[in-house]
């Protein structure tokens, strides 16, 4: 059941993300830009600009080992224009309602404040961040220009070029079927790493592509050579975070937009050292389902790949909590559990105590009637490799919901379950410790937390299926 957007984007694959503000080419050279107007509305590429495509087209094949199918089509459009056609395509893919249950959700995790305009922020970060981007679902390209001055005429900007490279990439990708397999909707985890398997791949093209263009052609095979230009994007980027376009939001919105292409690219150059491209190509074959695979490329490389426990979704249909019905079922993984905790401990502690996941999975209910309809109750399953994990992140999320609910909690069971009771809290809650699993009741008063707990306790936790890895 999937109700909300969550903080994912299920539509094109906006690329290149703000690479613009130059945040690499100290790795290879310096270039001057030269000016040239464009009309505000969209158009084709000039018969020069159109020729230069099509050799960095040709660029990309040769790089990545792949051959397209057939050349897409270019068009340019402003900003402005590039806006609308998001705001478009997410008004086409979920309701408003959806948008605001999302909201909620998220609100309610403690992600942003309740009033936090979701929809607004995204279309900002992204459509202000894109510079081109590959539409998978229509097969073309769209090169983003200010209308009246921008881009370069000499043909000598690497960057530009480069961030080309990574958009016929993705044409590559799709065009061979390596995204047909790849869950890029659905759960958010899942479609986290799918995300950065994509864009990793195709920054990986471009920096070696860069390489090549500076280096000589060797240069376009040797890690030795490409690794510069990566760790070059990707100190730039998480330095973005801090710009001031993204700390006016949550950081959710930065991070989730900047990990598909930093932590995207280290796994692209994990897979690289394990056998080149060709690794790389089987990695679509088996992707990687979980963000906890992406950040630690070794619980991915290896014959059967250490996938998170299957966690059974509670029953629909069931009374599990007096007038409130399930909105969202959902898992957030180590990824977006990092960034949660990091509102509220330290980010080093953040980091670790999401180190160790090994699953999850929650429940968004609605109350529909009485004096608290609307609002949001959640019941979150979280799953460790090791009790001492699952400890690590008890006490974590423990200090974040002392902030969270603003009352003093108290200990129950030697210290296994926590609540949060009372006038004075601004939310109530409940948190267990049962060995390497943790469950957290937040929104439920103490008689309605007693039958939901024990619910959410009986769900099954189930070892994945081994999958296989081509060898």
């Amino acid at each position: 059941m999937k109700t909300r957007l969550g903080v994912r984007w299920p539509l094109a694959l906006p690329a290149a993300l703000a690479l613009g503000a130059g945040l690499w080419l100290g790795a290879a050279r310096g270039s001057d830009r030269a000016e040239f107007d464009l009309a505000p509305a969209p158009r084709p590429l000039d018969e020069v600009r159109a020729a230069k495509m099509a050799d960095l087209a040709a660029a990309a094949e040769r790089v990545r080992g792949l051959k397209l199918k057939q050349q897409p089509p270019w068009t340019v459009k402003s900003p402005q224009e590039v806006y609308g056609f998001f705001l478009r395509a997410v008004q086409a893919e979920a309701k408003p309602r959806e948008i605001a249950l999302a909201t909620r959700i998220y609100a309610a995790f403690g992600f942003w404040r309740p009033d936090f305009d979701l929809l607004g922020a995204q279309l900002e970060a992204t459509s202000g961040a894109v510079r081109a981007f590959y539409n998978n679902n229509e097969g073309n390209f769209t090169l983003v220009r200010a209308a009246g001055k921008a881009g370069s005429s000499r043909g000598a900007d690497i960057q530009e070029d480069a961030e080309i490279v990574h958009e016929y990439t993705h044409a590559l990708q799709s065009q061979n079927g390596m995204m047909a397999g790849l869950r890029m909707t659905g759960g958010n985890d899942r479609a986290q790493a799918a995300r950065a398997l994509v864009e990793g791949d195709a920054v990986l093209t471009m920096c070696a592509y860069a390489a090549g263009r500076v280096a000589g052609p060797e240069a376009e095979t040797s890690l030795a050579r490409i690794a510069p230009y990566l760790k070059t994007i990707q100190r730039g980027m998480a330095g973005m975070l801090q710009s001031p376009m993204f700390k006016k939001h949550p950081p959710i919105i930065g991070t989730t937009l900047v990990f598909s292409y930093t932590g995207g690219s280290s796994f692209a150059e994990a897979a690289y050292q394990q056998g080149g491209w060709a690794e790389l190509n089987r990695c679509y074959q088996a992707p990687p389902v979980s963000t906890e695979q992406i950040i630690h490329p070794d619980k991915y490389f290896r014959p059967v790949p250490e996938d998170p426990l299957e966690i059974e979704a509670p029953d629909l249909n069931a009374a599990l909590l007096p007038a409130a019905r399930i909105i969202d079922v959902d898992r957030l993984g180590e990824m977006e559990i990092t960034v949660l905790l990091a509102g509220y401990v330290a980010q080093a502690e953040a980091r670790r105590a999401a180190e160790g996941w090994g699953g999850d999975l929650y429940a968004a209910f609605e109350r529909t009637a009485g004096a608290q309809k609307g609002e949001i109750v959640l019941a979150w399953v979280t799953a460790w490799d090791t009790e001492n994990d699952a400890k690590e992140f008890f006490d974590a999320y423990a200090r974040a919901l002392d902030k969270k609910c603003g009352a003093a909690r108290q200990t129950l069971k030697d210290g296994l379950v926590l609540d949060w009771r009372g006038p004075s809290a601004k939310r109530e809650a409940r948190l267990e410790l049962r060995g390497s699993a943790v469950l957290s009741i937040e929104g439920a008063d103490a008689a309605e937390t007693e039958p939901l707990a024990k619910s959410f306790w009986a769900l099954k936790r189930s070892p994945p299926k081994p999958r296989q890895r081509q060898p």
